[in-house]
């Protein structure tokens, strides 16, 4: 990549490669103007994840996304100011260190406003799953509730409790043997609805249950393309290493 930075074969040291490949996609998401893509790409240079530490492209990354109307880059901006006029000097030793400092990690999105909602005349069950409510689901299914039954849109109770991030209704669902591959009318697995709402523990527990990363919905889009979308660098880190096909996702 242009500007020294590492590609997927780079040998840099101390950078992950699921890393370095979620900064080339968030990378080029900020490049289409993509104002959170923008945010979380200024953070990952400030952090030197995925890419070398770059305070000069963190600003002007952060800057953008300001422009943007994002008004968490202009605070981190106004902070990253404040330090380095109090801790001007650069540490050889440690980086920026305390200078450039993200005091939290980058957010990632906790729920996915996208999701089909429940309609009609849908089942206790599928209701459920899209609350969270994973104890009620569990003893529907302990009396005879199926897995597998849909809503009008074609979601069953696996992918209502996906697309809203709820980790322990998946994992209830999951073994109870729901299909993890199954898709709705528009071809969207659960997989690709966490991955679309940046759900990172929902989208490895599904794929350590035989979920598919590079299964393609009807509009030919698959999880690492929802994922880059979310502007999640964890859910990509996780897409990424376990088996998600870059070329895949174009």
């Amino acid at each position: 990549m242009a500007g020294g930075e590492p590609h997927a074969g780079s040998r840099f040291r101390g950078v992950a490669q699921g890393d370095v490949l979620a900064f080339q996609w968030m990378k080029s998401a900020a490049e289409h103007g993509h104002a959170k893509a923008e945010l979380n790409l200024g953070k990952m240079y400030l952090t030197g994840r995925g890419v070398a530490a770059d305070i000069d492209k963190a600003r002007m990354w952060l800057a953008r996304a300001s422009e943007h109307g994002l008004n968490e880059a202009a605070a981190l901006a106004a902070r990253l100011d404040r330090r380095e006029r109090a801790a001007p000097q650069r540490d050889d030793k440690n980086g920026w260190g305390a200078a450039v400092s993200i005091e939290r990690p980058i957010p990632e999105p906790r729920s996915f406003s996208g999701a089909p909602p429940v309609r009609g005349e849908a089942s206790l069950i599928l209701e459920a799953a899209w609350r969270g409510q994973s104890r009620l689901v569990a003893k529907l299914i302990g009396s005879g509730a199926g897995t597998q039954v849909t809503n009008a849109d074609g979601n069953a109770p696996l992918a209502l409790a996906a697309a809203s991030g709820n980790y322990e209704t998946v994992r209830v669902l999951l073994d109870a043997g729901a299909n993890v591959n199954a898709a709705n009318r528009v071809g969207d697995t659960a997989l690709l609805l966490a991955s679309a709402g940046g759900h990172t523990t929902v989208v490895n527990a599904l794929i350590e249950k035989g979920a598919d990363p590079n299964k393609r919905n009807a509009a030919g889009e698959r999880a690492l393309t929802q994922a880059l979308r979310s502007c999640s660098v964890a859910t990509t880190k996780v897409l990424l290493e376990r088996g998600a096909d870059i070329g895949a996702s174009q």
